[in-house]
């Protein structure tokens, strides 16, 4: 047997110490299923805390010795081989020994050391231990140990070189007082790890021979360090000078020579790199530091706050963003994940340049200001301009409750610059082969070859998903694409990598290979080879989730076929000119089975997303469903219908579709672009409302409202009341609201519901905007043709400061689109009305919600995370599981709020769901937030769910506040051939 990590199509990795050979075993106990290990050191004059360390595979396992000198280690992995190595000072241990579990190994055996205080002698010896860099090292005890006094406490630095070298160059003090003592492999894993980082303090080149780091000289304060076996969210926490690790982010600190698909290799993990990033950032917030690291190992720099930074805006490709007011500084968790996702890249990639000019490539990270849209690409998260050095991000990028797409995002946005830089002509050719890319107008693919992602000319649309009817190709012509198409259909990671270009289609790839490699794996393998062979010199990514947070899914008859493809497609629009048009659209599918029911539809699908779009890019969201049978709603189908209604006033002509989406229960998808299928939709609205509405200029007003004193029932508002003295007999509490006003010249009609939107800021870069949607007054002042309102509710959870709205959008019952956007000191835009909240500083919460995130052992009411499974029909599995997750959270102020989190399938697919408990959507929270309180999330995976391995990938919580905390339960293991 040996250690194994599963992936998709069942790659193993097998680790070099586990793969077969007696391993130097003491006994010939044969039961491999036992997962201890035990054993006794001989020679220890008197136990003075000393401790054993049993590593193999990568893994770390310590422990205390106990009086007599005895020591077991529980939980191990089966036949891996481990190398003990016993840490007491001023011993000598007198051989290297290895044994596997279920084995008891032979004694150890240490002899006393002179002493420099007694016997004037000092010995040091360092061994190669055949498996790890960190070898064993011995030294004699010395009783003038280096003291440090932290916080006023005196502590002894281990007598372990890599820990002497920590405080010498870093102040990095290891504590040993705690249950966990530090080893040699565990400040040598340390050591090395801060030695990648750049720091203030120690020098750019190891050229030198002078001390690489001077701690003292730069006043770098004195911190102790401590080891937990409890999780922690990151893998670390600061409280003070006093700094804990997970003793879990060890594991693969310190690269292993293991096999991979027969393939010999170092096999590694960056999760304590991202931990001491954090350290050295102060979680972010330190921007100076940020920005040295992000300079030094990727040749990009971010706005740090400093003016001298302001001079690099002119590199703008826009305008009028040639402006600091357009942007602002990256918050501190925003930081902390490009700097990590940037990280997880090989190193021949940190830093991309063109090979030609050094001047050109990835040289900046741009922020565009809180509660801005892109001016060109509205719906953009993020857009990349590599002739211009620079990738910007938008607010919405790092917005909301998804963690790995902003991880993939920041991943994505890079790999556009390894397509201008890297790739050649003949990597492209040979990437368009993989999906069969062509241009739709019949040219030669080789020509756009060297174009940038994103065209720099501000007169070309962001898109042209809709042209007039083309009588020769029977079809309308969508553009949404730049001109290309793709033969396949299913071999892509997301419809946007099959809906645009090649370029677009690798950065998808290639930050799914990094992020997501098994549902790359499993929906392209060529891909996955292409990018591992030919751009990542054969590195390879697995990821794992916490083994506690995994759960089984049986399906004796699972279905891994795709969608078929559209066979027909039928629309029927009804209702004469000057009437609202009542729109049929029925597809059907290719499939084997003549008759496609749930237990047999391997082609059929659960449901397909497509947006239309006319003339001048106004759309509309469709949604197809199964078609009903005897009144009967079918979970799958081979048929699949949309029915909805465009008003009289939406654009006269054709419109048309740029992808349809389809898919099945399980996840399966298929991407279709209207070159593969015919379709003709016509609306004849003759006294069509091509016009959007239209901001009036100055009109914008921002009220703050007195304070309103409301009952509250429920965590919601009741009604209003004249006040909350004299404690009264109900819940009363105080709100406070903002009003946004503007005026607005409509030519026709407004959109009847969710007219007026606006977003508000608060001053404080690191504080998202509120998304508020509003209503629409018409005739407000006579000439002008109404007014849009929106609010903002707040609570005494909010943030004092300075509000003003950042933007706001409107569209009209014809579904043109309009928006606008506001800075201060920006000649090309308005600035807004402001307003001050002011509440009690007692009462505001700026403190995000937590979770314990502590593995479950069966005691009664402990406070941990938990999953469990169980299908719904054990007798003959088909999939559908009940899925249950126990967590436990609290808040400090302003209660928990909105809660999702995402499973991840074996094929890689990600299933996002919103946990409802009963304060989800309350305005205040019903009960005491501050105490810890179990919830439990349920949900049923549908028939035909993958089988296999399942897990929890991620829980993000939101409190009432606006506050955000993202739980990451993945580890991203790299795999380096030698």
């Amino acid at each position: 047997m040996m250690k194994k990590i599963y992936l998709v199509n069942a790659v193993t990795v097998c680790l070099l110490t586990a793969c077969g050979g007696s391993g130097g075993e003491t006994s010939n106990n044969n039961d491999v299923t036992d997962t201890s290990l035990s054993g006794n050191v001989n020679g220890l004059l008197a136990n003075n805390t000393f401790s054993i360390t049993a590593s193999g595979g990568g893994e770390l396992h310590t422990q205390r010795l106990d009086s007599e000198g005895n020591y077991k280690f529980e939980n191990l992995t089966p036949e891996t081989q481990y190398n003990l190595k016993v840490q007491a000072k001023g011993y000598r241990q007198e051989a290297i020994l290895s044994s596997r579990p279920g084995r008891v190994a032979q004694a150890l055996s240490v002899a006393a050391q002179p002493t420099p205080d007694i016997d004037n002698v000092f010995l040091y010896a360092w061994q190669d231990d055949g498996q790890s860099v960190s070898g064993l090292e011995y030294a004699s005890a010395v009783n003038s140990q280096i003291e440090v006094n932290v916080e006023g406490i005196e502590h002894e630095v281990p007598n372990i070189a890599a820990a002497q070298i920590l405080y010498r160059d870093y102040h990095i003090v290891l504590d040993d007082s705690d249950s966990l003592p530090w080893t040699q492999a565990h400040a040598y894993r340390l050591l090395e790890t801060m030695k990648q980082i750049p720091q203030s303090h120690c020098k750019d080149s190891t050229e030198s021979i002078s001390l690489p780091c001077d701690a003292t000289k730069h006043n770098v304060p004195e911190t102790l360090w401590t080891l937990s076996t409890n999780h922690i969210a990151g893998n670390i926490a600061v409280n003070g000078n006093t700094v804990t690790l997970d003793a879990q982010a060890f594991t693969y600190a310190e690269p292993q020579i293991v096999s991979l698909e027969g393939q010999r290799g170092r096999f590694y993990s960056k999760s304590l790199h991202h931990a001491a990033v954090s350290y050295i950032t102060n979680g972010g917030k330190n921007l100076e530091a940020a920005n040295r690291i992000l300079e030094k190992r990727f040749g990009v720099s971010i706005d740090t706050g400093a003016s001298a930074y302001h001079s690099t805006y002119n590199n703008a490709v826009i305008a009028e963003d040639r402006t600091p007011s357009a942007w602002q500084k990256f918050t501190p968790e925003e930081v902390l994940i490009v700097i990590n996702q940037f990280e997880e890249m090989p190193e021949g990639l940190h830093t991309i340049r063109d090979k030609n000019d050094s001047t050109k490539g990835l040289k900046y990270l741009f922020r565009r200001d809180n509660a801005h849209d892109h001016p060109l690409y509205p719906d953009a998260p993020a857009v990349a301009w590599p002739g211009n050095g620079y990738i910007e991000f938008m607010e919405k990028a790092f917005k909301g409750n998804n963690l790995e797409h902003m991880q993939r995002l920041v991943l994505h946005e890079k790999t556009h610059f390894l397509w201008h830089f890297v790739l050649n002509r003949d990597l492209k050719l040979e990437w368009l082969a993989l999906s069969d890319w062509y241009r739709i107008d019949g040219s030669n693919p080789q020509n756009y070859l060297e174009e940038q992602p994103y065209s720099a000319d501000q007169n070309l649309a962001s898109h042209t998903h809709g042209s007039e009817f083309n009588s020769n190709n029977d079809t309308i012509n969508i553009d949404a694409s730049d001109g290309w198409s793709a033969r396949k259909t299913t071999n892509f990671v997301s419809g946007y990598a099959q809906l645009k270009n090649p370029n677009e289609d690798l950065a998808e790839s290639v930050s799914y290979f990094l992020n997501n490699p098994d549902k790359l794996r499993a929906r392209a393998p060529a891909k996955y080879e292409f990018i591992r062979d030919r751009l990542m010199a054969g590195v390879t990514y697995l990821q794992t989730i916490r083994d506690d947070l995994t759960f089984e899914v049986l399906n004796l008859h699972p279905d891994y076929v795709y969608p078929g493809k559209i066979k027909n497609v039928d629309i029927k629009v009804e209702g004469a000119a000057g009437e609202d048009k009542r729109i049929t659209i029925d597809l059907q599918l290719h499939t084997t089975q003549e008759n496609c029911t749930l237990e047999s539809c391997l082609e059929g699908a659960s449901s397909a997303f497509t947006r239309i779009f006319s003339e001048i890019d106004t759309f509309k969201d469709i949604h197809f469903v199964p078609v009903s049978e005897n009144g009967v709603r079918k979970k799958i189908s081979d048929r699949l219908r949309a029915t909805f209604t465009l008003p009289d006033t939406a654009k006269n002509g054709w419109w048309a579709p740029a992808q349809i989406t389809i898919t099945d229960p399980l996840g399966n998808q298929r991407y279709q672009r209207s070159t593969d299928y015919g379709w003709q939709m016509f609306i004849n609205n003759p006294t069509d409302d091509v016009i959007a509405p239209k901001y009036v200029d100055d009109s914008l007003t921002l009220e703050l409202g007195d304070e309103e004193f409301i009952e509250v029932r429920d965590g919601k508002k009741y009604r209003t009341v004249d006040n909350c003295d004299g404690n009264p007999a109900f819940e009363c509490r105080v709100i406070k609201t903002l009003t946004a006003h503007w005026d607005v010249d409509e030519d026709v009609a407004m959109k009847s519901s969710g007219e007026c939107f606006s977003r508000f800021a608060h001053q404080s870069f690191e504080s998202y905007s509120d998304d508020m949607h509003g209503s629409f007054s018409e005739n407000i002042h006579g000439a002008i043709d109404g007014q849009c309102t929106v609010k903002l509710t707040t609570t005494e959870y909010y943030r004092s400061g300075e509000y003003r709205v950042g933007h706001l959008s409107m569209q009209d019952r014809a579904l043109n689109h309009s928006s606008e956007n506001f800075s201060d000191n920006h000649e090309m835009r308005e600035a807004s009305p402001k307003v001050q909240l002011i509440n009690d500083a007692s009462t505001v919460d700026i403190i995000m919600p937590e979770m314990d995130i502590q593995s479950c052992t069966g005691a009664v009411n402990e406070r941990c995370i938990s999953v469990t499974a169980a299908p719904t029909n054990t007798a003959m599995p088909n999939g559908e599981t009940n899925v249950e997750i126990k967590y436990w959270a609290r808040d400090d102020k302003a209660g928990l709020g909105t809660v999702s989190y995402k499973l991840r399938d074996p094929q890689g697919t990600e299933h996002f769901h919103y946990h409802q408990h009963e304060n989800s959507h309350t305005l205040f929270f019903e009960g005491d937030a501050t105490e810890w309180k179990q919830y439990t999330a349920t949900v049923t995976l549908p028939v035909g769910s993958a089988p296999g391995t399942w897990g929890v990938a991620s829980i993000a919580l939101h409190d009432k506040a606006g506050n955000r905390k993202f739980y990451d339960f993945t580890e991203t293991l790299i795999f380096e051939t030698l």
